[in-house]
């Protein structure tokens, strides 16, 4: 992987982003707001952009794409332009006539390999091999999901897309790290099925609560797990 070059100022861009742009977070997603409110150096509580989620049904299927980075960037593509053309009438309508700028994201959990099984159905969708695990959409499904990942090492990818529409400019990439699962009993995967915690989350756990509890190691961006890849943020950022 290319080594990142940031400029000097990279920080202050990332700073002043809220007094340049209207900004809008196409995500109810908590942990997309509380790690974009620290790049831009507010509070959670009175955070200086909007939340405004997508609507999009997220139900594009992955064995329609060359690879899991083009489906989940596709997906994330999708959120962007859901948000852009309810707000295209609006892109300079605020006190101090900022230009609106959009940010979409989405984000899956990849698993490889042999325990992919050709005709295993549950706990996610298939793509040559590959299941990709969105949210679990029962708690079989979401008991289903720890099976496969347990013990075993998987690949987060979130795609993270920019736009400034009434400038034309869209900046989008795709942020991957590997995780890899403890041993963990039946036991202990269905008692964390059972505290509800990643009910809402891609793969069925959040690593900044009690599934981290379940991860023995990770390589690559922390925050890219949480589901806000802040590390590729601040490298679009610098083409604004």
């Amino acid at each position: 992987m290319a080594r990142s070059v940031f400029s000097g100022n990279v920080l202050s861009t990332l700073l002043t982003l809220a007094s340049r742009y209207r900004v809008i977070l196409a995500s109810s997603s908590p942990r997309r707001k509380e790690l974009l409110s620290q790049l831009l150096g507010c509070s959670v509580s009175d955070p200086s952009f909007e939340v405004v989620p997508s609507t999009f049904a997220e139900d594009l299927n992955p064995g329609d794409f060359p690879s899991t980075a083009a489906y989940v960037a596709e997906t994330g593509r999708r959120k962007l332009i859901d948000i852009v053309e309810r707000v295209a009438c609006t892109t300079v309508d605020d006190a101090d006539r900022r230009p609106v700028l959009v940010i979409a994201a989405d984000t899956i959990v990849v698993v490889d390999g042999a325990g992919v099984a050709a005709d295993d159905a549950e706990g996610g969708r298939q793509r040559k091999g590959q299941k990709v695990l969105n949210k679990p959409e029962s708690e079989t499904e979401h008991l289903q999901m720890l099976r496969l990942l347990n013990g075993a090492p998987h690949t987060v990818q979130t795609a993270l897309w920019i736009a400034v529409p009434s400038q034309s400019k869209v900046l989008s990439g795709v942020a991957e790290t590997t995780v890899r699962f403890a041993e963990c009993s039946e036991d202990a995967l269905q008692a964390y099925v059972q505290t509800g915690e990643a009910k809402d989350a891609a793969g069925g756990y959040k690593i900044q609560g009690l599934g981290g509890v379940l991860v023995q190691s990770i390589e690559g961006e922390y925050a890219n797990v949480v589901g806000f890849p802040v590390h590729l943020f601040a490298q679009l950022s610098q083409s604004l």
